[in-house]
């Protein structure tokens, strides 16, 4: 009986031996972890109570353990068992348990193994292992981090990877510059640029730069026939427990004709170009810069694009319209154009733009509101049978002096030279001064009649 008590009591030891061991070696990360709480104390016995994976374990796995890598060593101390085998083909989740009689320490006791008088703060590792106690083993990781006495799972910025060239349409055969954009701004790291043979071909590895300013750029050259070019980018970030990785796709396109030709000298078209015909709403082509009135709708053709040419419309530089595109000869065909209700009155140009550097180019011009005419002829003239007061007219009449080639009567000057419209009023005038010279000689000759007959005397005054 002895004999049993003692093989009993070595082999409970021996348990508590294994059940407390630390796995040898550190992780080799083949996955991302989800715990579940994603926060506790780290003296808590069982630190989380369930698990998820984001893929399946090696195929001869048949245990997992969830575990802790110790700083500055090459183990890992276990903290808990998968409640049943983790799957090997796909993935998995699944409920933590304690040992029973023989508990695995606690978070807080695995890292005081280690930093005894130290502080416990800091960023550590979890693991769920795909094989126990197996060195190297393959394991799903995740960081938290430990302040005080709590932990919670570190949250890493999500990361993205775009592509870009300079010049945005390289030519064909020419040297260009490839740009990996990188989010957010901050995220400091190296991009690999690999290139694929079609779209879903694997990509093989042409390049590797650093991400500064928030781009990484790689200098290659042009194929020298048209067509596509395909490219994988992976950012792998620095600082890795405050960002995460990301990888994409892009693809650039080269064409056989990539920069405008200028047209032939031909006779300017209606429209103002031979680049540009413009039509109104039922189909009438319109002279050059019309006039035209809120609400009013046109259709512009326009020429001289790349083939299949993105193309960017504004109004006055600085007010974007609907895009269009070119069609295989280059030609943006019956662009429709609603003059804005609230336009101001004046100048206005509608500008189509390819949009590519050194692209082509085409303006409308128009006018709207007061002042604007189909005719520009047609504009009111002077009545010459219309009067106007020497008062109210400029240069019609001029206190004290004569006006610009009229005549001097009594100081009053008075403008024949304005085409007629001030002429009637100098008549009238001169008609008046001479009427007045004559009631002046009347009153004279009465005064000799009256004075002669003694009727009127003029004596000096009394004092």
């Amino acid at each position: 009986m002895a004999l049993l008590m003692s093989c009993a009591l070595l082999l409970a030891a021996l348990a508590a031996v294994l059940a407390s061991a630390t796995q040898a070696h550190a992780f080799t990360t083949i996955g991302s972890l989800k715990l579940t709480p994603s926060s506790g104390s780290i003296d808590t016995p069982l630190l989380v109570t369930r698990v998820e994976t984001d893929g399946p374990c090696p195929a001869d796995t048949v245990t997992s353990a969830l575990a802790v890598d110790i700083p500055g060593t090459d183990f890992a101390g276990n903290l808990a068992k998968l409640e049943s085998a983790p799957s090997t083909t796909e993935a998995f989740s699944g409920t933590l348990a304690d040992n029973v009689g023989f508990p695995y320490p606690t978070l807080k006791q695995r890292l005081l193994n280690a930093i005894p008088e130290a502080s416990l703060d800091g960023v550590y590792t979890i693991g769920l292992n795909c094989g126990l106690n197996a060195a190297d083993a393959p394991a799903f990781t995740v960081l938290i981090e430990v302040e005080g006495d709590s932990w919670s799972v570190l949250e890493q910025k999500t990361t993205g990877i775009t592509l870009s060239s300079v010049p945005a349409q390289p030519e064909l055969g020419t040297t260009y510059t490839l740009v990996a954009n990188v989010a957010p701004e901050g995220a400091a790291g190296r991009v690999t640029l690999g290139s694929k043979a079609t779209e879903t071909a694997e990509p093989v590895t042409i390049g590797e730069a650093d991400v500064v300013d928030g781009k990484a750029e790689f200098t290659l050259t042009a194929p020298a026939t048209s067509g596509s070019s395909y490219f994988h980018l992976a950012f792998a970030p620095t600082d890795t427990q405050s960002y995460a990785p990301s990888e994409s796709d892009g693809y650039l396109s080269f064409l056989e004709a990539n920069t405008p030709t200028t047209p032939p000298p031909t006779t300017p078209a209606p429209g103002g170009s031979e680049d540009l015909v413009v039509t109104d709403s039922e189909g009438n082509t319109l002279e050059a810069d019309p006039a035209l009135e809120p609400g009013d709708t046109v259709k512009i053709t326009a020429h001289g694009f790349t083939a299949s040419a993105a193309v960017k419309a504004d109004l006055d530089g600085g007010t974007a319209l609907a895009d269009a595109t070119a069609d295989a000869e280059g030609t943006v065909n019956e662009y429709a154009f609603t003059v804005p209700d609230d336009i101001e009155d004046g100048d206005h140009t509608l500008t189509l733009a390819e949009d590519a550097s050194g692209g082509q180019s085409v303006e409308f011009a128009f006018s709207t509101g007061a002042g604007a005419t189909d005719d520009p002829t047609d504009s009111p003239t002077a009545d010459p049978s219309d009067t106007t007061s020497p008062d109210a007219s400029t240069g019609g009449s001029d206190t004290g002096g004569s006006g610009s080639g009229g005549s001097d009567t009594g100081g009053l000057g008075t403008d024949s030279g304005s085409g007629g419209v001030l002429a009637s009023t100098g008549a009238e005038l001169g008609t008046a001064a001479l009427g007045g010279l004559a009631l002046i000689a009347a009153g004279a000759a009465l005064v000799l009649h009256v004075r002669r007959k003694g009727m009127l005397r003029f004596t000096a005054p009394r004092h």
